[in-house]
């Protein structure tokens, strides 16, 4: 018996005993959709981080950071594909249990950039200025790391603390109970804040004034509210805020030139530093089309391994353990799901990007 035979006799009396599944399950089927994953989604993602890296003009931004967060976590998905190969030809324990160590870090590292990219959106669009002055891709670095470590470690907590043993398979009954609540928490957070990045996109977005209308604004003597009423006025590029009556207005102002006092009385509209007039429109379309894209690309990567995880969570409190062996052949299945999700996941970003496509055009 040579040493593949002797460890895979061991694990599968381990199996046996404790009810779980080999943490490397190698099939044909497996191992050619691998092949074309891997010779796809690894140039394709190395390519848009070097081009990230390389010109200054991206990386000098933060959601381009942002992004580059995004491509490193799809890259980090094929690191255990690639120790499945090395084990095909080199297996090891040892190899077996860095597996396991590391299994499901890529799902925890790609909702967390993912979060992270939806909370900087956000701020963008709710705080325009503050985000402009404040937010850097220094900050944005340091979030990142802060946030993937720490997740990491909450993730494979069961280990740290060696509540479960790093052995060389994995444990449905207590293992992925861990990974069904971190990846809920994640994947809903990350569902919930494209709603709200939505719903502020379109709140901004019907506030804004389009070209050929008039905003008048006044304050109500009586309650200090401000009312505001739309009109049709052609001549107008603008808002325009109606004058204070004689009494409220400050000396400095009475005093002030004509011009400067029109100056001063016209707000600064938040949406002028996003967006033109004429893309008002188009940006509706396109904030429908990107939360839509995004939640259910998100739902293909997570949603069926969560209902796995759940389902055999569900078997512990059942005691059907024979439903719970007869799910442990989809368990390697599942996880390959984020897999596919980093080859087809960058096309997506080249695709809705222009300034990304362009300059990879350019670097080419």
């Amino acid at each position: 018996m040579n040493q593949t035979e002797e460890l895979e006799s061991i694990l599968d009396f381990q199996n046996a005993t404790s009810g779980s599944v080999k943490a490397i399950q190698i099939n044909v089927f497996i191992m050619i959709a691998h092949f074309i994953c891997c010779v796809i989604g690894i140039p394709l993602n190395v390519f848009i981080a070097s081009v990230i890296v390389s010109m200054r003009r991206l990386r000098s931004k933060p959601r381009n950071i942002l992004l580059l967060g995004l491509i490193l976590s799809d890259l980090s998905a094929f690191v255990p594909v690639l120790m499945e190969f090395a084990y095909l030809h080199f297996p090891s324990l040892e190899l077996c249990r860095t597996y396991v160590a590391i299994s499901g870090l890529p799902y925890i590292l790609f909702l967390i950039n993912t979060l992270l990219a939806l909370v900087d959106r956000y701020t963008a669009i709710a705080h325009p200025l503050w985000h402009f002055n404040q937010v850097t891709t220094v900050l944005i670095v340091r979030c990142q790391l802060v946030a993937s470590l720490t997740a990491s470690f909450v993730y494979k907590f069961p280990y740290v603390v060696q509540f479960l043993p790093l052995s060389c398979e994995l444990q449905l009954l207590q293992e992925f109970n861990s990974i069904a609540i971190t990846l809920m928490i994640l994947f809903s957070s990350c569902i919930l804040a494209h709603v709200i990045v939505y719903r502020q996109t379109k709140r901004v977005l019907a506030n804004y004034v389009p070209k050929g209308w008039k905003r008048e604004t006044f304050t109500s003597s009586k309650n200090e509210k401000r009312a505001a009423v739309v009109t049709r006025s052609e001549g107008v590029q603008s808002l325009q805020q109606q004058p204070l009556p004689i009494f409220q207005q400050p000396l400095s102002s009475m005093n002030s030139d004509v011009t400067q006092q029109q100056r001063q009385q016209v707000p600064v509209d938040e949406m002028s530093i996003h967006i033109s007039d004429r893309r008002v429109s188009q940006l509706e379309v396109e904030a429908t089309r990107t939360m839509i894209v995004n939640v259910t690309s998100l739902s293909i990567m997570t949603g069926p391994f969560i209902l796995f995880t759940l389902t055999v969570f569900l078997c512990r409190f059942s005691g059907e353990e024979q439903v719970c062996s007869s799910l442990a052949w989809l368990a390697p299945y599942l996880k390959e799901l984020v897999v596919l999700h980093a080859v087809y996941h960058p096309a997506i970003q080249l695709s809705r990007s222009s300034e990304l496509s362009s300059a990879m055009k350019q670097w080419l």
